[in-house]
């Protein structure tokens, strides 16, 4: 009995963590959207990562340097924003 109280406690506890976490970082992007500023930037490299066959998850970065900015920065990308610049 105390052992399934304290799953469900467990699982509780892990779920409100992840739900003010999601909160925040929702709060973060909405704040840079509304106070970014547009730019252009160059793609100066690109990689593409695969992690173990049974568990496939394929990560997706660019690097670009941003003018006026701080050099080099990464961009972690959905694989449909990576396959657009597949030809770059």
């Amino acid at each position: 009995m105390f052992k399934s109280v304290f799953i469900k406690v467990l699982f509780l506890g892990i779920g409100g963590t992840l739900i003010v976490l999601t909160n925040f970082t929702a709060k973060e992007h909405r704040a840079i959207e509304l106070g970014g500023v547009d730019s252009t930037a160059v793609i100066t490299e690109k990689k593409e990562r695969h992690r173990g066959v049974e568990n496939k998850h394929d990560s997706y970065a660019i690097y670009l340097d941003v003018p006026k900015g701080s050099p080099r920065q990464k961009a972690s990308v959905p694989s449909g924003v990576f396959k657009k610049t597949k030809n770059w």
